[in-house]
């Protein structure tokens, strides 16, 4: 009995279309479609730009912290030697004293 309504309800699930409605549907999904496609390009697009301006931005820090790093280096070497002077011209005088 089952088998039989099964049967019967299969044929039911057919559905008739008209070709205007279908051919409307075929046009809808195509216009979909190709607003799907224009999204990605655009978002493809803003994507590259987000990552230029983020790549101009590490270079402008990275460039920064390097310039300031051997500003950095420089005061300690001149630190050093200024506290080597120091150091030699105090000894020179306490021998010459």
């Amino acid at each position: 009995m089952y088998a039989r309504i099964q049967e019967l309800l299969a044929f039911s699930e057919e559905i008739l279309v008209t070709k205007s409605d279908l051919d409307e549907k075929t046009a809808q999904m195509s216009d979909l479609t190709n607003k799907v496609e224009e999204m990605r390009t655009h978002h493809g697009y803003q994507m590259r730009l987000k990552d230029k301006d983020l790549k101009d931005k590490i270079t402008g820090l990275t460039d920064k912290f390097t310039a300031e790093l051997e500003g950095t280096y420089v005061c300690i070497h001149t630190y050093k030697y200024i506290h080597m002077y120091k150091h030699t011209y105090m000894h020179t005088c306490i021998c010459e004293g």
